[in-house]
């Protein structure tokens, strides 16, 4: 595969063009920039050298279009959004396995795709896999998994400079810093607090609903600062992007194995972060007439009309 560029050296001149003084000629330096680094979701080989000049700009609060630096750089680092929002990659987990396969033969990455199709559950898994070994070489596939790996983490390095993108005066790249920090739970401890600063205190709505669903990505489990800044935060508000924003990252950090509350209990059963998100749904404004808020309750064998969740609380 080759860098994704149409000429030689077409890169290191989007990058300059960056800092133009034009605003039309940077946002065409962006475009091509997210095209040239990210394709359906992968990453080429240069795409993790040309991350650290993407972070130069956000780095620098003086610099234009900090925001668009951000939308690149949170492309380059994961791809297709919608997958990590569905599979929830253990981004320890694949880095140990792309350095596994590095020390793979042709032969020894063949062996473990053809065991891979036949480990198939079904016989529809088993011929869409038997589809991608046919048309997918594993020698390609590896160092396309190195190329996305290396991006991320040359990515990820650059999250001090986007926790402190979190002061900027300018909304958008407060937005668009926020929603790039979602994709590193690794770096939580540095992270979730920041998101918090921006959830308790960010006068711009749609600002505070992202860094809530950034920080429920990012956060741990049962993380009780998290949980107390969204509960009494945002989730009473009278806008209802915070509101639900607020409820996204309450219940990605009161997130249980079985899903929903198990049947008969009492609250006082509850964990606290999970009393603690039952208090946030209770004061929500999301019951007046919603009654997609009271089935998607009742999903998680929670009481569906208001009266009866203050009753179960309070008995």
């Amino acid at each position: 595969m080759t860098d994704g560029c149409d000429r030689p050296g077409e890169i290191p001149a989007l990058l300059h063009a960056m800092w133009s003084k034009k605003p039309k000629l940077r946002q065409q330096a962006y475009d091509a920039l997210m095209s040239h680094l990210v394709h359906q979701g992968s990453r080429y080989d240069a795409s993790a050298a040309a991350v650290p000049f993407l972070i130069d700009v956000v780095a620098d609060p003086e610099a234009p279009d900090r925001y668009a630096a951000c939308q690149v750089l949170r492309a380059v680092a994961i791809g297709d959004q919608e997958y990590w929002l569905t599979e929830r990659p253990d981004v320890a987990a694949v880095r140990h396995e792309v350095a596994r396969k590095a020390a793979l033969s042709r032969e020894e990455l063949e062996r473990e795709r053809a065991a891979w199709v036949a480990a198939a559950p079904d016989e529809q898994v088993r011929r869409d896999r038997e589809l991608t070994s046919i048309y997918n070489d594993v020698e390609t596939d590896r160092e396309a998994e190195r190329w996305n790996m290396e991006a991320y983490d040359a990515v990820r390095a650059g999250v001090p400079a986007y926790v402190s993108a979190l002061e900027s005066d300018h909304p958008g790249t407060r937005l668009y810093a926020s929603h790039l920090l979602a994709w590193f739970p690794e770096e939580r401890d540095a992270v979730v607090p920041a998101l918090i600063r921006v959830i308790c205190d960010d006068d711009q709505a749609v600002v505070a609903a992202t860094a809530c669903v950034a920080a429920g990505l990012c956060g741990a489990p049962g993380d009780t600062a998290l949980i107390e800044a969204l509960s009494t935060r945002r989730s009473a508000s009278e806008n209802r992007a915070e509101r639900w924003a607020a409820v996204i990252g309450l219940a990605e950090v009161t997130r249980q194995p079985d899903g929903g509350v198990p049947s008969g209990a009492s609250f006082v059963d509850l964990t606290e972060p999970q009393r603690a998100a039952v208090r946030a749904l209770e004061n929500s404004a999301e019951w007046d007439g919603d009654a997609m808020f009271s089935m998607l309750l009742g999903k998680y064998n929670l009481p569906g009309e208001h009266a009866a969740m203050r009753r179960w609380i309070r008995s």
